[in-house]
């Protein structure tokens, strides 16, 4: 355990871990936390076969969420278990009314189908720093793993070239950045 080259010269090193963050001396850490994400939903092309993995939409409620918010017709739906729609949800533009929608239960084997759209989610991460001195950040917001701190302190636009792993009572718990005489 130990302290890594600093980021600029003669400056105390700025400091990330997945379990605890701490700083060296006095308070120059600010924790480093991860709003809830945003939900952005989108549909493919025609006769696309699925959503990337991770996108999927996998309850019905959220698919006639995805469906109101892309403003689409989503007044019938078709349920069932069939692999010639995309799985989970699914849209057919320009049938408004008949089977507008399909919540397909089947997620083996699907192939698209020319007159229907897979409706997929993609979250957008939001990061943010807290106040210098704070403890950590609120739970459910927390950073827990190192790749996790990396991407974080990267979005910020916080140099992240060294980092200090190990664990302290006094110090932020999960990831953090020593931001003492950072630009």
């Amino acid at each position: 355990k130990g302290l890594v080259e600093s980021c600029l010269t003669h400056e105390l090193p700025m400091m990330q871990i997945p379990v605890r963050l701490f700083f060296a001396v006095e308070v120059f850490f600010s924790v480093i936390g991860n709003a809830s994400a945003q939900v952005a939903y989108y549909a493919l092309a025609l006769g696309d076969a699925g959503c990337p993995v991770s996108h999927e939409i996998t309850t019905q409620s959220e698919c006639q969420t995805a469906l109101a918010e892309l403003q689409r017709c989503h007044v019938s739906v078709w349920t069932g278990s069939t692999n010639s729609l995309p799985m989970y949800c699914s849209h057919r533009p320009n049938y408004c009314g008949s089977h507008d929608w399909q919540w397909n239960k089947l997620t083996i084997g699907n192939i698209g189908r020319s007159d229907t759209v897979p409706i997929c989610k993609k979250r957008e991460v939001v990061y943010y720093a807290l106040a210098l001195g704070d403890a950590g950040c609120p739970v459910g917001h927390e950073i827990t793993t190192f790749a996790g701190c990396q991407t974080a302190l990267a979005a910020l636009g916080r140099c992240h070239v060294s980092a200090w792993l190990g664990s302290h009572p006094s110090r932020p718990s999960y990831c953090s950045h020593n931001n003492h005489n950072v630009d």
